[in-house]
């Protein structure tokens, strides 16, 4: 039945409850007079005409427009007496008794049509085995569209709203409750709801992640209706709903490029070399760039898969630049040279690094060996061949580092710093360097091991409670590295501005009630994920930091800084490196770490 009403055109339902309807009213007015009198006291003809007068005050109502769909939730018991009582007083001259006859008639015709729609769409919404219970934050216009739009689909049951409006608390649109934010917890239980539809698509990133984080305890999943501006101009439906994803998390706005800048940094002449191309950062990089129109875009990575996948991406997108791919390691300067030889690179962007904390410390030889001495390899190629720019990929854990990853990070700045300011005439290669935090979904980041850990139903591992850390997404990273390079000038140390450091407790809190689990934890030992604290890993800090000092000067790019830090003088920095290849040659680790320890500002190598 279901499927054989949802298959009928609005113009046939409107037609069927219409002919119902003057059955019902037909009848009533007949059932009436029966009771009263013992028989029919009004002529055939009179009842006939109650009928179809009464089925034209609907229309007029606008009860037929309501009633084809399935939903019919809008229909109300005053608009029903009034379209009766006008047909009865059309015709109060053919009524016996009319007083008596028009009030038990009409009632009895109110009561009945109310009953029957009412019986008729608790039917059409039984819920069936794979409908949602939802509820819906926003009993605003977006909310009560929503609504009415989920209530004609069967895999949707509205159970209430949500709304912080106090004059709204109480009030309800058709059978469903508006509620406040304090009574939420209760109505979810009752009603097993699993997901929250946020129907506030005007709604700023503050407020939504302060609604996010008031669901959190109630271990439903958070969705959200498509922006205000979509849904006038016809692009997106409202009822598309999306999951909120982990960069709605940030709790800032996305930067938005600088269109002038992009296009300085990257012209038509350029022959583009990304070395770590198949990574997160690199493989975003690529991709960008791409779309910049470089006259050659050459990608190097030494891992086979990576390589594929971001030249199927890059070549899916009918990109008008020719990519070359090259598989291999930075530290080949044979295979760079031979590069050069076919491609003559002009601009290189660095982002090839082993940066795996717990694995670099691990490897602390052959890091060095990739890290440094790949990075002073492709300084040497840049002066040999006089390449127009070398852009580093940094991180913030080369700031006062604690692991030697960070400490093999800030050695790299060091060197371009150094070469920087020993060649410092105008057709010499621009050095510089672009320090940014963690990015959200990157490879070896927290994001994603949280997510596969949630998957596999916990528990979710954090090294501490108190632990902090930068956040950006891939693009906009990507997107500020590129246009840091159109504003360097030789050794410049290039920070972005990350905004506030996100709490990883926080975060992994935040990402199992987005899933739909609650947090299993002492005071709710029935919930789904626990979070496991398992101590700091060696090498792991609990705060990341941005800058060495606090000299720091804007540029004409908002979120791009320049950092003013002291550093080494190559004389002394060539030995330092002399001294690392020797103990890298010797597979000395610890005479490595002692290296890098006199070498870099506040190094401090924790093992725990």
């Amino acid at each position: 039945m279901n499927r054989l009403l949802s298959n009928l055109s609005p113009t046939i339902k409107s037609m069927i409850a219409g002919f119902l309807d003057s059955i019902i009213v037909a009848g009533a007015l007949s059932f009436t007079q029966i009771l009263v009198f013992g028989s029919i006291q009004t002529a055939i003809l009179s009842i006939i005409l109650i009928s179809l007068c009464s089925i034209f005050s609907f229309a007029l109502l606008g009860i037929y427009s309501e009633v084809s769909s399935e939903a019919d939730t809008s229909i109300t018991l005053n608009k029903m007496i009034i379209g009766c009582l006008i047909a009865h007083l059309v015709l109060i001259w053919q009524i016996t008794n009319s007083d008596a006859i028009i009030m038990g008639s009409t009632s009895l015709s109110c009561i009945l049509l109310v009953s029957y729609r009412f019986l008729l769409r608790a039917h059409l919404k039984k819920p069936e085995e794979n409908t949602k219970n939802i509820g819906i934050y926003g009993a605003g216009s977006a909310g009560l569209i929503l609504s009415s739009i989920m209530s004609r689909l069967p895999q949707y049951n509205v159970c209430f709203f949500i709304d912080d409006d106090e004059s709204l608390i109480g009030r309800g649109s058709g059978h469903v409750p508006i509620i406040s934010r304090k009574n939420a917890q209760s109505f979810i239980s009752k009603f097993s709801v699993t997901e929250i539809a946020l129907a506030i698509p005007s709604l700023g990133r503050e407020g939504k992640l302060e609604i996010i984080k008031a669901m959190m305890p109630y271990g439903v999943r958070v969705m959200t209706v498509p922006p205000l501006e979509d849904i006038v101009l016809g692009k997106r439906p409202i009822d598309e709903l999306s999951v909120i994803t982990e960069s709605d998390l940030l709790g800032r706005r996305t930067v938005l490029p600088d269109n002038n800048l992009l296009k300085s940094a990257i012209t038509e002449k350029d022959v583009v070399l990304i070395t770590g191309a198949g990574g997160s950062i690199g493989g975003e990089l690529s991709t960008q760039i791409a779309k910049l129109g470089p006259k050659k875009l050459i990608l190097l990575d030494i891992s086979e898969h990576a390589l594929y996948e971001i030249e199927r991406k890059i070549s899916s997108e009918n990109i008008n630049c020719e990519i070359i791919v090259s598989l291999g390691s930075v530290c080949d300067t044979q295979l760079v040279e031979f590069i050069h030889s076919k491609h003559e690179i002009t601009i290189i962007f660095h982002a090839a690094a082993y940066k795996h904390v717990p694995m670099v410390e691990k490897n602390i030889v052959q890091t060095i060996n990739n890290n440094v001495l790949g990075t002073l390899g492709l300084v040497e190629f840049c002066e040999k061949f006089r390449i127009k720019k070398f852009i580093l990929i940094s991180t913030d854990k080369a700031v006062r580092p604690t692991n030697v990853m960070g400490a093999t990070k800030r050695l790299c700045e060091m060197i371009l710093q150094g070469k920087s300011a020993l060649h410092n005439a105008s057709n010499r290669t621009i050095y510089s360097m672009v320090r940014f935090g963690n990015v959200l979904g990157s490879s070896g980041s927290v994001v994603p091991l949280f997510r596969e850990q949630i998957k596999l139903g916990g528990p979710i591992s954090l090294t501490s409670k108190e632990i902090t850390r930068y956040f950006m997404s891939i693009p906009e990273a990507a997107e500020l590295v590129i246009q840091s390079s159109a504003l360097a000038g030789g050794g410049d140390v290039f920070v972005l501005d990350m905004g506030e450091p996100i709490k990883i407790f926080d975060l992994a809190q935040q990402m199992i009630n987005l899933s739909g689990f609650s947090i299993k934890n002492s005071s709710n030992p029935l919930g789904d994920i626990e979070i496991k604290i398992t101590g700091l890993r060696p090498g792991e800090k609990l705060y990341e930091e941005l800058l060495i000092g606090d000299n720091v000067k804007p540029t004409i790019h908002g979120k791009i800084m320049k950092a003013q830090e002291t550093f080494m003088s190559w004389e002394e920095l060539e030995k330092v490196i002399r001294n690392l290849e020797i103990a890298a040659a010797k597979g000395d680790a610890s005479n490595v770490v002692g290296i890098l320890s006199g070498a870099v500002e506040g190094f401090e190598h924790k093992t725990h």
